[in-house]
């Protein structure tokens, strides 16, 4: 994971674990890759099966619940399918590109961008 996320709600805390992948030399990424989408698959595995330390933000280690792919290039959706189902009988996990995750940080955190410091 190149990210966690502490999620507070009613039920408790969860950690999201966040990978952040790139596609090849032309931006593409696809279900074809050259070693992405499996790199990407055996992240997710890794972060679903070892504690992460988060000394900031705990005393110990928490558990990852869920992971977010962001990926930034041109996705495929055939990458997508991948990535989602090879994983998804072992855990939550959702894919965006990045234009979504723009857009969002655009609607609800418009700050980010035009308040920077």
């Amino acid at each position: 994971r190149d990210l966690v996320i502490k999620h507070v709600d009613a039920w408790g805390d969860k950690y999201i674990g966040i990978i952040v992948k790139r596609g090849d030399a032309s931006g593409k990424l696809t279900a074809e890759s050259n070693g992405v989408i499996d790199n990407i698959i055996n992240q997710t595995r890794e972060a679903f099966a070892h504690p992460c330390p988060l000394r900031e933000i705990s005393q110990d280690v928490v558990d990852i619940s869920e992971i977010k792919i962001i990926f930034v290039g041109k996705l495929t959706k055939q990458a997508v399918w991948r990535t989602e189902n090879e994983i998804r009988k072992e855990a939550y996990i959702k894919t965006y590109a990045l234009g979504w995750l723009v857009e969002e940080f655009t609607n609800y955190y418009p700050e980010i961008f035009f308040q920077g410091s």
